[in-house]
């Protein structure tokens, strides 16, 4: 059959379905295309976000052209999976049977108030109860703040190794974390700026006691949303990650990233308790009337808001005890590390890829913790030994790899370490973000175990298992692919706040792709190797800006100067490549991969330093001798009074060489062929052609209108729609009409200065194809080990971005290069006045007094005035006290007029205090 038929009974097979429901979905692609494929939009039917906003209904059809055959012969089975995929999606969308849009969060309203009269509170009213009891503790003003800490109970609500903490920093430092709980009650601050302050000023507090490094400060959101509740339960509320982000998912809404997550949240609990508790006034005095004597008096609602939310959304599906014996029974047969790396591991791929407890994953406990996606495992710990899926060309030297059957699926490695597993994370985390966005496999497993689900996530949970503890997985080895290449991720880019050395490590990560050795290289050998490759056209620069078009950077008509018969100048135009489509053409062009030409190369200017070449002919070893012409060819002349020369092209010995052709002068050709392979080592392999790997740097990525700049082929970017990959992608460009593709062997490179959009912010369709390298500030460089003025520059960096980070966050901070180049007191106070003060005042617009805040009043000073009143008289305005004001401005720290070395080195003291 051909495919366009069968794509139409399929389509004749949706839309029937869609009438039946009254759903309003329209089928998309509205005419026929290039491709079998068809899809929906959520727009169609509900105003609501939903993610994703669009869902493809046939596998694999963009492969296959409508005017093929035999690809979509088996329509019923195509048929069925379509109808189950739309039915899914229709209910994401809010749909039921009738085509009406159901209220999901009405609904779960309505099963509380069932669970209420079946469970009378009997498990959850301890919250009101513990709430009244320790409502506006700590007291701050305790007079020992170790007691009042130890005296509160937080039962459940925190996780248990949390509240070891909170005692343990209670009683070393109490002061100090009786400090830290000032910032976080001070209402004059907005709630998030004082969690991240909180959190950060703990950590720090922590580290000073703790000296292990794996161990944790678990001040995490939800502990901090208890403590908050606890001492204002009428503005803040109890919190928990699973259920903020499964209400998230049922309204369709994005959940923030940790450290904004809880002030989203209180937004979203504010409107869900104005839009469906307070109109519920049946709801509320139910709930009153079963609160026990001595309970919080609930007036703003903050405790029954989060009760339904957990209660319906987390607590509504229980493990049974029998699902909670065999998660035991597993957890039994690995070591307290290797448990706590594999959640580790989990909860990172959880909260960085967003993923939701859904029915697509499943969390098996058969013969070990099994972590899949759909059927595909991904991370499985069994005894001491790790299994963890990885891009298909990923490898890592003495591991055992597997492949799964059939195309576009990746690697499997056997019987890792605790090391390995840790070390190749990001590895994982590329292959289970294709899996997530790819696999469409989301039926219920009956495997599931209950208790792994939620103990992957409720760490609270979790804890009444094993004692989990945070550990450091960032990864610290090199891995290679199969070719023998660094792993590199074919899109990436570097972000971090100015001067940490983003545009810098460009080159070496671009001669890293391309092969070249960089580990002990100077930086003036690199930047030639480098400079050689972009003379080539192997590497390609461009910075973007606001001004950058597609025109600019895919291909674009451009004027060009023409003359016409007479030989006038004329206007005319072209198309013309941009920067992105001429390096696309660079990394699709083949070239040879042998050495002939090299080889030939050096033997012509051996033989022409020397003037001839004696030989001889291989069978009756008569001698001739060799020269060469002026377009490099061979002339052989034997040596004979009557001899006549013969050339001997170049191509003439290629053919031999590769080939075994013999055109004319065989002896002549067998000699010089024979001379060349030995004396010259040239490789006889048959020709062929490969493809070199290609780099484009992007500096400043985020500056330019990237939709704008990348337009349609911002999706051909991607690793599998590569040129050459199975899930491979080409379009027609818009003004030359060529079909295009992006070569699976281009590499791209962005850079990305926080200081100017956060990361955030950055388009969403350019985030989640990239993989993101942060490039924090270095204070262990060796450059900034040097004293100055008596104190280490590292030092003095630190605690100027200490101060940053409280006051604008880590997007903002400075880095480390602002500091490289200073060898004396002299090149501090060039390094302040012309680099660091001018940041300062763009970071603060020109708030003087923040500034202060940062660098400390020694490098300021107060300006007198000479006049008493130096206002003009306006009407009956009152200028008293405005003339007594002091205004202060920033000292010179060089020229003429520069503050004295003393004063520069009381400024840095009162910067350091």
């Amino acid at each position: 059959m051909k495919n366009s038929e069968a794509l139409t009974l399929i389509r004749e097979g949706l839309q029937q379905k869609m009438n039946e429901h009254g759903w309003s979905f329209k089928l998309r692609p509205e005419i026929s295309g290039t491709e079998c494929t068809t899809w929906v939009q959520a727009k169609d039917v509900t105003d609501k976000p939903i993610i994703p906003a669009s869902c493809q209904l046939i596998t694999g059809g963009r492969d296959y052209p409508p005017e093929g055959y035999g690809k979509l012969d088996n329509v019923q089975d195509r048929l069925k999976h379509a109808l189950s995929v739309l039915a899914d999606y229709a209910s994401k969308c809010g749909l039921n049977g009738n085509g009406t849009p159901v209220d999901l969060v009405q609904a779960i309203i309505k099963k509380y108030k069932a669970h209420l009269e079946e469970n009378q509170l009997a498990a959850e009213g301890y919250k009101w109860e513990l709430l009244e009891q320790f409502k506006g503790r700590p007291d701050l003003s305790a007079p020992d703040f170790y007691e009042e800490i130890k005296g509160i109970d937080y039962a459940n609500l925190i996780y248990p190794v949390g509240i070891g903490v909170i005692q343990q920093l209670a009683k070393e430092k109490p002061e100090q974390y009786r400090d830290c709980f000032k910032i976080l009650f001070d209402e004059t601050e907005p709630v998030g700026d004082r969690i991240k302050l909180f959190t950060s000023e703990v950590n720090a507090l922590f580290r000073s006691v703790e000296n292990d490094p794996k161990r944790h400060h678990h001040h995490d959101e939800r502990t901090i949303g208890t403590m908050l509740a606890y001492y204002d339960p009428d503005k803040y509320a109890l919190y928990k990650d699973s259920f903020y982000r499964k209400y998230c998912k049922l309204i369709g809404v994005p959940s923030e990233k940790p450290g904004d997550k809880y002030p989203h949240y209180l937004g979203l609990l504010e409107s869900f308790i104005d839009s469906h508790i307070k109109p519920n006034t049946e709801l509320v005095s139910r709930v009153n009337q079963l609160l026990p004597e001595g309970s919080f008096k609930d007036q703003n609602h903050k405790v029954l808001g989060q009760d339904i939310l957990y209660v319906m959304l987390d607590g509504e599906t229980s493990p049974s005890q029998k699902e909670e014996k065999a998660f035991r029974d597993i957890l039994k047969k690995s070591s307290p590390e290797d448990l706590n790396a594999y959640f580790q591991i989990l909860d990172r791929l959880i909260e960085e890829l967003n993923i939701a407890d859904e029915t697509l994953l499943a969390f098996s406990t058969s013969d070990q913790l099994s972590f899949q996606i759909g059927i595909r495992y991904c991370l499985n710990l069994k005894g001491d030994k790790f299994y963890f899926i990885a891009p298909e060309e990923y490898i890592i030297e003495g591991v055992e790899k597997g492949q799964f059957d059939g195309q576009a699926h990746p690697s499997f490695f056997h019987k890792a370490s605790v090391s390995v597993v840790m070390q190749h994370y990001l590895a994982i985390k590329q292959a289970v973000q294709f899996e997530l966005e790819n696999n469409k496999y989301s039926n219920k497993k009956k495997y599931d175990n209950l208790a792994f689900r939620k103990a992957a996530f409720d760490k609270d949970y979790r804890a009444t298992f094993f004692d989990f503890q945070e550990i450091d997985i960032m990864p610290t080895t090199t891995v290679t692919l199969t070719n023998g290449k660094p792993y590199l991720p074919l899109n990436q880019i570097l972000f971090g706040p100015p001067g940490t050395g983003k545009t810098y490590h460009t080159v070496n990560r671009a001669l890293e792709i391309l092969g070249e050795q960089v580990e002990g290289v100077d930086r003036a050998t690199l930047k030639q190797v480098f400079e050689d490759k972009v003379a080539t056209g192997q590497i390609m620069f461009t910075t973007f800006h606001q001004s950058m078009s597609y025109e600019d950077f895919i291909e674009g008509i451009k004027p060009q100067e023409a003359y016409d018969k007479e030989g006038n100048t004329i206007l005319t135009y072209k198309v013309e490549p941009g920067i992105f489509k001429k390096i696309c053409d660079a990394a699709n062009t083949e070239e040879d991969s042998d050495n002939f030409d090299e080889v030939y190369e050096q033997f012509a200017e051996d033989v022409q330093a020397e003037g001839s070449l004696l030989l001889h002919t291989p069978r009756h070893n008569k001698p001739f001798r060799v020269s060469m012409n002026s377009n490099k060819n061979c002339v052989a002349r034997p040596e004979t009074d009557t001899a006549t020369p013969m050339v001997v092209t170049k191509d003439m010995v290629r053919d031999y060489l590769f080939y075994g052709k013999i055109r004319d002068w065989k002896p002549y050709i067998l000699g010089i062929s024979d001379y060349i392979k030995v004396k010259y080592k040239v490789s006889v392999l048959p020709q062929t052609k490969q493809k070199k790997d290609c780099v484009l740097i992007i500096d400043e990525i985020n500056r330019g209108n990237v939709s704008q700049i990348f337009g349609e082929l911002i999706t051909l970017i991607e690793e599998d729609k590569r040129l050459g990959k199975n899930e491979q992608l080409e379009i027609t460009l818009p003004y030359s009409k060529e079909k295009f593709g992006v070569p699976a062997n281009l590499y791209i490179i962005g850079t990305m200065n926080t200081a100017d959009r956060s990361v955030e912010a950055l388009d969403t369709a350019l985030r989640r194809r990239f993989n993101f390298v942060e490039m924090p500030p270095k204070y262990d460089l060796e450059e900034l080990q040097k004293e100055v003025e008596g104190f280490k520059l590292a030092d003095i960096l630190r605690k100027v971005n200490r101060r940053i980070e409280k006051l604008l966050g880590k997007d903002n901070l400075i880095g480390h290069s602002y500091f490289l180049c200073v060898k004396d007191a002299g090149d501090l106070r060039a390094a302040f006045q012309n680099k660091i003060i001018p940041l300062l005042q763009e970071y603060f617009y020109g708030d003087y007094g923040k500034i202060g805040l940062v660098l400390g009043e020694g490098f300021f000073e107060a300006k007198e005035d000479e006049d008493d009143d130096i206002f003009a008289s306006f009407g009956d305005y009152d200028s008293s006290g405005l003339a007594e004001k002091e205004v202060y401005h920033l000292a010179d720290l060089i020229g003429a007029n520069r503050m004295t070395d003393t004063d520069f080195k009381e400024a840095l003291e009162k910067l350091m205090q």
